[in-house]
């Protein structure tokens, strides 16, 4: 019977801005990116993905819900992201014509991503970079240094992620 570990990482509600990943290595685990109507917030995670040099990178953006101004340029300029990487790096990519909405879209993307990858760290397109600094090394250590067995354990599942924010919860 296979041993299953979930883990959460929540961090402190500081927004102060640091190296997300100092002293990096790069990294062989593939990344999925999911991605939406933002291209600003796409381009900064691929900056602070760029010290870990990932060779694999993979794309999902869903497409523009239909007749909103600006949405598809905004989709189109999201799934350009990755055209001009600063490191040698493989890029697929799924770039939907419709907007299939979160669920739909995500779920579809997961099943692409996994159906490709044994393994790997899907990152979405709003992860704040003082997060990140703290996930990135243990989601690499996860997959990484994990072998076949962690800590006895035989398969990891999931690590999720939060930051416990008051404002937007509308609990402070």
């Amino acid at each position: 019977m296979k041993k299953v570990r979930s883990v959460r990482l929540q961090t402190p509600e500081s927004t102060e801005s640091f190296s997300p990943v100092e002293n990096a290595v790069p990294t062989p685990a593939p990344i999925l990116l999911l991605g939406f109507n933002r291209p600003e917030l796409l381009r900064g995670l691929v900056s602070i993905l760029a010290s870990l040099k990932p060779p694999k990178l993979y794309l999902a953006v869903d497409g523009p819900p239909a007749g909103k101004p600006g949405e598809a340029e905004a989709c189109a300029a999201s799934a350009a992201v990755l055209d001009a990487l600063g490191w040698p790096c493989e890029v697929r990519r799924l770039i939907r014509k419709e907007n299939l909405g979160c669920r739909l879209a995500v779920a579809g993307a997961l099943d692409w991503f996994f159906e490709n990858e044994a393994e790997g760290i899907v990152l979405e397109d709003d992860i704040e970079g003082h997060f990140l600094g703290h996930y990135l090394p243990v989601a690499l250590g996860m997959v990484e240094d994990k072998g076949d067995d962690v800590a006895g354990l035989d398969l990891i599942v999931a690590l999720d992620g939060f930051v416990a924010s008051p404002d937007a919860s509308g609990l402070g």
